[in-house]
């Protein structure tokens, strides 16, 4: 028995002799690489702090100097008494005008007895005498004249005898581009409309076309529409057809992105806007978000829109005009509580820990200044070194702990074998 103990000691001690180093040697490799974590964790966010603040200032203001430059933000509209005031770019909407009260005693009796020659007892030839008096009265007074000459061209001859009236309803909308009747309706579409009813189809006049393409373009009204179906009608098959069609396509998208502008403009009206100072606010609609930059204007508010696409665009295109970030680093900004990834690639799941933050102002054509909120995180190129010397650290530990195991497995596997042959020489000493 004593010499059965003193061999399983023995057998102790060389198995702790091949286990301990490599213990050793795995907690130290353990610790070192925790420690090389911590290392490269402090030394990337010392340098990010140092960088940030600069980089964010930098980013604010040559990122701002751009987007005044182009595409500078233009005014989409205001918001006064809690309403959308008429835009720059959109159709005019009919008001009533007040013109006909300011005519003098004799100009309203000759529009009066104009008007009911006209609808209440029809007499062409005393509706065009008055109507002909009420244009020589005013010759200096656009609203005047230019509805004077309307109702005449409304009783014109359009059989083509005489002066051609498609002529005069071109001149009528040249010079009275912006006259309205008394009900707000725009005179220069009517003297169009006019025209193309009575125009054969397949004999669209260019100078006709020409005047409805400048109409649409410049004096767009609620009539437009209108005005382009009927001008569809009468190019008909002719050489003009394709021209009308694409003057159709461009208004149907202009229309669409105005639906939307006045979506925006809608979903502001039901958002707090800064009462002291221009402000900024990220709004939603139709699961697509846009920037609103608010002014105070006139008791109101101007609002320019930015899509936030635009705004990161240029954002990027600074950063990277600027050196752009070291390899490890990410970058997202923070404007109204939206966030958008300006470099590094895109977070699977979570958002990488953020290095640090650094907060800057940009200002936006002079007016627009918001705070613009950069946070510098590590994805995984910061741990690119880091990774491929804890990849040969454990391969290292893998290596010397499988030659230590099978050390400990020669071991085990020759005391026993000493133990049976121990035990075989014992019993053959018994039986002799």
């Amino acid at each position: 028995m004593p010499a059965i103990r003193r061999s399983e000691l023995a057998l102790d001690l060389q198995a702790i002799l091949i286990a301990l180093p490599v213990a050793v040697l795995t907690g130290g490799a353990l610790h070192l690489l925790r420690d090389d974590r911590t290392e490269v964790e402090r030394q990337a966010r010392d340098n990010s702090q140092v960088v940030a603040p600069e980089l964010a200032r930098q980013l604010g203001r040559q990122a701002g100097d751009e987007l005044s430059r182009h595409p500078a933000p233009q005014s989409q509209g205001r918001i006064v008494d809690g309403q959308i005031a008429p835009m720059a770019g959109f159709p005019r909407l009919p008001a009533p005008d007040d013109w006909p009260r300011k005519l003098t005693a004799q100009q309203a009796q000759w529009w009066k007895v104009a008007q009911d020659a006209t609808y209440r007892q029809p007499d062409a030839a005393v509706a065009r005498k008055a109507l002909s008096s009420l244009a020589d009265s005013a010759p200096t007074n656009p609203l005047v004249r230019g509805n004077a000459e309307l109702g005449l061209l409304e009783l014109a001859n359009w059989s083509g005898q005489g002066v051609n009236p498609t002529e005069r309803a071109v001149n009528l909308a040249q010079r009275f581009p912006q006259a309205v009747t008394p009900s707000g309706s725009p005179v220069a579409a009517l003297a169009l409309l006019l025209a193309l009813r009575q125009t054969p189809v397949g004999a669209l006049p260019d100078r006709l076309i020409r005047e409805v393409e400048a109409n649409t373009a410049y004096h767009a009204s609620f009539l437009t529409p209108e005005l382009l179906q009927a001008a569809q009608r009468a190019a008909g098959g002719g050489m003009y057809a394709t021209r009308v069609a694409a003057l159709r396509q461009l208004w149907q998208r202009d229309e669409a992105a105005r639906e939307k502008t006045r979506n925006w403009l809608r979903s502001l009206l039901e958002r707090p806007i800064p009462a002291d100072r221009p402000g900024e606010l990220w709004l939603v609609h139709g699961g697509q978000s846009v920037l609103a930059l608010t002014n105070p204007v006139g008791g109101g508010w101007d609002v320019a829109l930015v899509p936030p696409a635009s705004l990161v665009a240029v954002l990027q295109k600074t950063l990277w005009s600027m050196g752009g970030l070291p390899e490890y680093a990410g970058a997202v900004v923070e404007i109204s509580g939206d966030r958008r990834r300006l470099a590094g690639p895109p977070a699977i799941g979570a958002d990488p820990p953020v290095l640090t933050s650094a907060g800057g102002i940009l200002t936006v054509d002079g007016e627009h200044a918001f705070t613009l909120r950069l946070d510098l995180s590590n994805p995984a190129p910061l741990y690119a070194r880091y990774r491929q010397r804890r990849l040969l650290i454990e391969w290292l530990i893998f290596s010397a702990a499988g030659t230590a195991l099978i050390g400990l497995v020669g071991l085990w596997t020759g005391h026993r074998r000493q133990a049976r042959l121990n035990e075989m020489k014992s019993n053959f000493v018994s039986s002799v």
